[in-house]
């Protein structure tokens, strides 16, 4: 049985710890950091890779058809911002796995790095590829999410303050701007997802692109700046930030609105903490996470009232 057929083979109803073990060609996988999902990097048929066993609840969160159909853009477009993708069925995804002298974006790198991967993302993408099953509805994104939560719980949203006026804020602004600038989004820039590539950083990486979908690009650029003021110190954080937005208008050769970066990262902040409770009601805890997005918004909203 050859290695994409070992794939297919898959039982999700296993345990992912299970599942691997009977993949690598040792039985000995080895786990690798992700909020959601369960991914370990694996060696099948001598091949290195890393594989991503979808979490228990994500289908309630990714739209796995929307996931598959991007991936098949990636692979088709000349971009070299991803690993390259080897199995993908059903939420399993297999890639190659990247070489040791690749670590995570942290708050020592360089915030140039980002920069440039995302400006390729954004501008290189066919203009006319078929958009409409995969653009980011993020108004029923977030409907989505309070019929999780008020099925759960409505108690739940009194762990944000003043939801109500952040929220009309924050739909209003959505509204009137999500299908403005309109390229494919990474959307997820936790650090983890950025792979820096320490001999030659234009050969750095984005991972994991289940979140993806079109959407205003500044919800990336938000995005990134969001990730980065909530991981990192003010001091590094700032000086990243800084790095990232000067570098994307030199490789995108656009000029960047600063007012757009700041009210995008409120909107990530936002959704981001609707989604923690989501997933406290469907039995995970994320609360403090929540709590902190959740702040970080209104942070912002209140220095652009």
């Amino acid at each position: 049985m050859n290695e994409l057929e070992l794939y297919s083979k898959i039982d999700l109803s296993k345990d992912p710890v299970d599942i691997v073990t009977n993949l690598d060609d040792n039985g000995s996988p080895i786990r690798l950091s992700s909020m959601t999902n369960s991914t370990f990097s694996i060696k099948v048929d001598g091949n290195y890779r890393v594989i991503r066993i979808p979490g228990k609840g994500t289908e309630n969160f990714i739209d796995r058809f929307r996931e598959s159909k991007i991936i098949k853009i990636l692979q088709s477009s000349d971009l070299s911002v991803f690993p390259k993708f080897i199995y993908y069925n059903n939420g399993v995804c297999v890639t190659e796995k990247l070489f040791a002298w690749y670590k995570e974006f942290n708050q020592d790198s360089n915030g140039e790095i980002p920069a440039k991967l995302l400006s390729e993302l954004h501008s290189n993408i066919i203009s006319t590829t078929p958009k409409n099953k995969l653009r980011i509805n993020l108004i029923d994104e977030l409907r989505f999410y309070d019929k999780i939560i008020s099925d759960y719980s409505d108690n739940l949203y009194g762990h944000y303050p003043d939801l109500r006026e952040v929220y009309n804020i924050i739909i209003r602004y959505i509204s009137n701007h999500q299908r403005k600038n309109e390229v494919l989004c990474h959307r997820d820039l936790m650090y983890n997802n950025i792979m820096v590539n320490l001999r030659n950083p234009d050969k750095s990486k984005l991972i994991d692109w289940e979140y993806s979908g079109f959407l205003n690009k500044y919800w990336d650029i938000g995005c990134f700046v969001s990730e980065v003021r909530l991981w990192f110190d003010k001091l590094n954080s700032d000086r990243i930030i800084n790095e990232f937005l000067s570098m994307y208008e030199k490789s995108s050769e656009e000029l960047i609105d600063t007012t757009s970066v700041e009210m995008w990262s409120a909107v990530v902040d936002y959704v981001w903490a609707i989604w923690s409770l989501a997933k406290i009601a469907l039995g995970e805890d994320d609360l403090e996470y929540g709590i902190k997005r959740y702040s970080n918004c209104v942070e912002v909203l209140k220095s652009y009232e």
